[in-house]
Parts: structure tokens; sequence; C-alpha cells
């Protein structure tokens, strides 16, 4: 025998199962990103030289990454505040490390700044002061 004030039609079993379907579907997306971007990261490091003898900027970049989608995409440089150079990549030289180099004229007291971003989170950003 029902009880007088209960609901007719009411299916609270389907709408619980319903809600326990999308947030099981949802934890496993995310589960399944999270690997992914758990060997995402910014660079580690960025040393900056410069060669007044042959007028060169010289970035070294440290920047462990071993998926395809994952690489430093961007190097932007701005010498004394004003941009002179955007640099886009599809892919990184090295897994690790390497050092690109780049033709800008500059004399002492001139300062560079350089940041360099991946392609999947995070930047790293340097200044460099010509002596």
């Amino acid at each position: 025998m029902r009880a007088k004030n209960s609901i007719k039609g009411t299916n609270t079993k389907g709408i619980f199962r319903k809600k326990t379907a999308v947030v099981l579907c949802l934890l496993m997306f995310g589960f399944g990103l999270w690997p992914i971007s758990a060997h995402a990261n910014a660079p580690k490091s960025l040393e900056l030289s410069y060669d007044k003898e042959k007028q060169e900027l010289n970035v070294k970049i440290v920047h462990p990454a071993s998926f395809g989608f994952h690489y430093i995409k961007k190097v932007v440089i701005k010498k004394n505040g004003v941009e002179v150079g955007v640099n886009d990549y599809t892919s990184q030289p090295d897994k690790k490390e390497w050092t690109y180099t780049y033709a800008i004229p500059a004399d002492a007291g001139d300062q560079f700044e350089v940041v360099v971003t991946c392609s999947v989170a995070g930047s790293k950003t340097e200044l460099l002061k010509v002596e």
C-alpha cells in the first residue's frame, strides 16, 4: 500500500542513476587528462647572454618535454621595452635544453627582456643588461 503523501510518477532511482553516470564520466575524463597535465610544465630555466662582437642574443632554454604537443611555442624579445622579435615555433629542437641565437644589434646599457612560453602551461621571463 502506498503512502498518501507520495508523488505519482517520480522515479528517484532513475534520476540518481543519471546523476551518478554524469559524475563518473566527469571523473574519468578528469583523471584521463591528469597524466598529460602532470607532464606539462613551464620552462625550467632561461639564460640570456649577448655577444657584442657578433651582435647576437643567445637564449638558452631548459624545458624537459617528452610529448610532441608540449614544446616551447613562442619566444618574445624586447629591447629597451620595445618588441623587436616574436618567434613562433611548432616544436622544440631538443627534448631538454638548447640555445636559440638571434641577430639583434645592441649597445652597452641596452636591456633585453625575453619571454619564453610553453604550448601547454606556463612561461618564464628573463632580463639582460648589455655591458
